[in-house]
């Protein structure tokens, strides 16, 4: 069940409960949660957030909690958010995904995003980015600081660059690769990048990255690449591929992947959409199409098909 309400200008209070139970005392599952987004000063400043609480035969006390609170603030050429999540180690939504238990996390970014006065430069856009991530018991398990500076050209195209500093505290070590291991332990990252990205408009678009760095004691150089061409006002086509080359004292070991994507618009209600995905390290191929109707506004119906075919060997 989800209820959501409007009030005030631009802003909203709701709840969700979600109930998946087979009709044994024994084997349960029940979450609930309240949420709210307040948009106020004109829209400049957002704040949202949720509070939720899952139920099951196995709660010690009744239920494990979960919390989030968000910031965003515009004004002028300057952008920032601060947000704040905290997740219990048994918070357990088993309708639903959640990515980590028994952590807090503390994000924020910051943006200058002012007008110059030039003739081919539409935009700069600089600042940095830290998530600061624990444990229950407030031990640091990892954080990352970013740092990028882009500029928005008049043509619409943006160009940039990139520095990632990560730390990761790991419990246990993790096969990345067949037969190579990241052992259990502090892990440093660092990762420079160049980045661009075309005018979404065109007819024919892209996007592209380039980045080096170290990698998990290694070092790995990594490409991305997207372009997508409009076929004509229904039909576009878009391909997505990334190359990785890993060498870790473990090992050495290359991977690629290739996507896919395409969306056939009917009518303004009605569209398909499709995903087909190859990676050359599970050896996978996947399919994914969706079918949209808005049958009235605010009200949808989808089909979904999946399929994935295995290519090993």
């Amino acid at each position: 069940l989800r209820l959501r309400r409007d009030i005030l200008e631009r802003s909203s209070i709701g709840l969700i409960a979600v109930n998946r139970d087979p009709g044994t005392e024994t084997d349960y599952n029940r979450s609930f949660g309240l949420d709210a987004d307040f948009s106020l000063l004109d829209a400049a400043l957002n704040i949202r957030g949720f509070a939720a609480r899952t139920f099951s035969p196995a709660d010690a006390i009744g239920g494990e909690d979960a919390g989030h609170i968000a910031a965003d603030y515009r004004r002028g050429a300057f952008e920032s958010n601060a947000s704040y999540l905290d997740i219990g180690d048994d918070f357990n939504p088993e309708v639903g995904f959640v990515p980590r238990q028994g952590i807090r996390r503390y994000r924020t970014t910051l943006r200058y995003r002012p007008l110059p006065n030039t003739q081919w430069i539409r935009r700069y856009s600089v600042g940095p980015e830290f998530t600061y991530l624990t444990n229950r018991d407030n031990h640091l398990k990892s954080h990352d600081f970013g740092f990028s500076a882009f500029v928005n050209l008049e043509t619409g195209d943006w160009l940039g660059l990139r520095f990632k500093q990560r730390f990761e505290d790991l419990d246990d070590s993790f096969e990345i690769h067949e037969a190579i291991e990241i052992p259990a332990g502090e892990h440093d990252i660092t990762a420079y990048s160049f980045n661009f990205f075309t005018d979404e408009g065109r007819r024919l678009s892209g996007d592209g990255s380039v980045e080096l760095g170290d990698f998990w004691g290694g070092e790995r150089l990594r490409l991305s690449t997207n372009g997508t061409i409009k076929i004509n006002s229904r039909f576009s086509l878009s391909t997505d591929y990334e190359f990785n080359s890993v060498s870790l004292p473990q090992g050495h070991f290359k991977t690629n992947a290739l996507s896919n994507r395409f969306l056939y618009t009917f009518t303004t209600d009605l569209f398909l959409r499709g995903l087909i995905q190859w990676n050359s390290k599970r050896e996978v191929v996947g399919l994914n199409a969706l079918c949209n109707w808005r049958y009235r506004p605010g009200s949808d119906l989808f089909v979904v098909y999946s399929q994935a075919w295995d290519t090993d060997g």
